[in-house]
C-alpha cells in the first residue's frame, strides 16, 4: 500500500511538471553578498597594516576564502517542484579549479523531509561531494540557501551539473521549489529533468527556455607560497609566575592569504591553530604557572591550503616564584697582566645563578671606563671581554653580574694590571731576557738587578 502511494504521488507530480502547470510564489529576489568564514579568535588582537586594532578578547575575521564564479540570478517568478523520484539540474562551467559551495534560490511549501544538493560531471555519474539540508532550515519564502559540501577540484571550462534531489515523499502540498529564470539568462548551461527514465532538457511551455537561480563558489588553483616566517615574539621577558604577559609577532603571506597562528609557550602548552587573519601584527595572552626559562615562537598556516610558514626565532621569557637570588660573585678576571698601551688584551670571567637565571656582565677596566652590561649569557659559562689602555699605571680589572631580574652579584676580585712606561722600555727588557737566558753566566750582578 505504501509503494502504491508514492506511484500515485510520483505520477501526480509528474503529470504537474509535464503539463506546464507551474507552483509558484512572487520573488523576494533576496540576493545575498558573498558569505565570508567567520571565526573566533581566544585572546588574540590584530594590529593589521592599516594601524586597525580590534578587540582581543573577541575577535570576529571576515576574511572571503573562496569568490563568487558562475551565477544566474534572474528570477522571472516561475519555481518547479519535483517528487523523490525524480531530479532537476542544472549545468555550469566553472571557471576555477576548486569548487566550495553552492547557493540556490528556493523555499519549501509545508513540511517535506529533506534536500540534498551534488555535484556531477556528468548527469549519469557519480556525485562529485554533496551536502543535505533539513526542511527545517529551508524558508517559506523564496530565499538564497546555501550548501556548503567539501570542496572538490574541477577542470576550469568543463561541464559540471548541480543535482536536485528531494528526500521523503513530497507531494503537491510538501516540496521543495527551485525558481527559475526564463530566456536562457545563463549561456553557458541549461536546466535539466529526470523523471525515471531518462535525463532530458527542461523547457515547459509556461518558463520557455530556463535556467535555475544559483551561483557557485571556488578557489583559484596553481602555485601556492607558504606564509613568511613571522617575526622573534616581542614582549616582557622576565615575568612572575601566574603574571598575565603579552606577546606579539607580526605575521604575513606572500599570496595574501588568509591564516592562521599558532603560538608555542615553550612549556608544552600551546594555543593551537586560532584565527583567520590577515597580514599584520598578532598579538596573545600567556601566564606561567612554574618558574624557569621558557623558549616563546610563532608560525602560521595559509588557509585553505594549510601549508605553515617556518617558526619564528625564539624568544627566552624568564618566570620567578618572587624569591630570585643574585648570582654568584663572578670569578677574578683572567689574561695577561703586563702590557703595552694602545694594544687591545682580552680577560675572561664567569658566575653561577642559583635560580638557573641568564646573566649580564660589567668589566671595570681601573682606569674609569667600562664595558656597560653585556649579555644576556647562560649561567656558568666564561664570557671575555677585551680592552686597551691609553696610558701607563697599574689598573685593577674586576667584574660583576646580574641576572635577567636585574639582581646584582657583589664584585669579583680585581686582577692587577700594568701598564709600563713606553713600549721602547718592553723592548729592551725583553732584549735583556733572552740575552740572560742565552748566556745566564754574563753580567749576573746586572741580571740580580733587573729580577728584583
Amino acid at each position: 500500500m505504501k509503494n502504491v502511494k508514492k506511484m500515485v504521488v510520483t505520477v501526480f507530480c509528474m503529470l504537474v511538471i509535464i503539463s506546464g502547470v507551474s507552483v509558484s510564489i512572487p520573488s523576494e529576489k533576496n540576493q545575498t553578498s558573498l558569505q565570508t568564514v567567520s571565526t573566533y579568535n581566544h585572546d588574540v588582537c590584530i594590529l593589521d597594516d592599516t594601524g586597525q586594532t580590534y578587540d582581543s578578547n573577541n575577535l570576529e575575521s571576515s576574511l572571503t576564502l573562496d569568490t563568487l564564479d558562475q551565477q544566474q540570478t534572474v528570477d522571472s517568478g516561475y519555481s518547479w517542484s519535483i517528487s523523490e523520484y525524480g531530479y532537476y539540474a542544472q549545468s555550469f562551467k566553472p571557471t576555477l579549479s576548486q569548487l566550495t559551495r553552492v547557493q540556490l534560490l528556493l523555499f519549501k511549501q509545508g513540511t517535506p523531509g529533506g534536500l540534498t544538493i551534488s555535484i556531477r560531471s556528468s548527469l549519469t555519474g557519480p556525485d562529485l561531494t554533496l551536502k543535505y539540508l533539513s526542511g527545517s532550515s529551508i524558508s517559506t519564502s523564496a530565499s538564497w540557501h546555501e550548501f556548503d559540501f567539501p570542496d572538490i577540484s574541477v577542470t576550469p571550462g568543463s561541464t559540471y551539473y548541480i543535482i536536485w534531489d528531494p528526500v521523503g515523499v513530497p507531494d503537491f502540498d510538501n516540496n521543495f521549489n527551485w525558481r527559475v529564470g526564463t530566456g536562457n539568462p545563463y549561456t553557458n548551461g541549461a536546466a535539466w529533468k529526470y523523471l525515471g527514465s531518462s535525463w532530458e532538457i527542461h523547457n515547459p511551455t509556461q518558463s520557455p527556455d530556463p535556467d535555475f537561480c544559483f551561483k557557485t563558489y571556488g578557489i583559484s588553483g596553481g602555485s601556492n607560497n607558504p606564509p613568511n616566517k613571522p617575526t622573534m615574539p616581542s614582549g616582557p621577558t622576565t615575568g612572575m609566575i601566574n603574571e598575565n604577559l603579552h606577546y606579539e609577532s607580526y605575521i604575513s603571506d606572500p599570496d595574501g592569504d588568509g591564516m592562521e597562528v599558532y603560538f608555542d609557550w615553550g612549556d608544552g602548552t600551546h594555543t593551537g591553530w586560532v584565527g583567520i587573519l590577515t597580514n599584520g601584527t598578532v598579538g596573545n595572552y600567556k601566564m606561567w604557572n612554574s618558574p624557569g626559562t621558557y623558549q616563546v615562537r610563532v608560525k602560521t598556516r595559509d588557509t585553505p591550503y594549510l601549508e605553515e610558514s617556518p617558526w619564528s626565532d625564539s624568544l627566552a621569557v624568564t618566570i620567578t616564584d618572587g624569591t630570585n637570588s643574585p648570582p654568584e660573585k663572578p670569578s677574578t678576571p683572567t689574561g695577561q697582566t703586563t702590557g703595552k698601551p694602545g694594544t687591545s688584551y682580552s680577560y675572561t670571567s664567569s658566575t653561577t645563578d642559583m635560580d638557573g637565571d641568564n646573566v649580564y656582565y660589567w668589566f671595570d677596566w681601573g682606569d674609569g671606563t667600562n664595558s656597560g652590561w653585556i649579555g644576556p649569557y647562560t649561567q656558568g659559562s666564561s664570557v671575555s671581554e677585551a680592552h686597551s689602555w691609553t696610558t701607563q699605571g697599574t689598573f685593577p680589572v674586576k667584574v660583576k653580574a646580574k641576572d635577567v631580574h636585574d639582581e646584582e652579584s657583589v664584585w669579583s676580585d680585581p686582577l692587577s694590571i700594568t701598564m709600563p712606561k713606553s713600549g721602547r722600555y718592553l723592548s729592551l727588557l725583553g732584549f735583556l731576557e733572552k740575552i740572560f737566558t742565552r748566556f745566564p753566566t754574563l753580567f749576573p750582578l746586572l741580571q740580580q738587578l733587573l729580577l728584583l
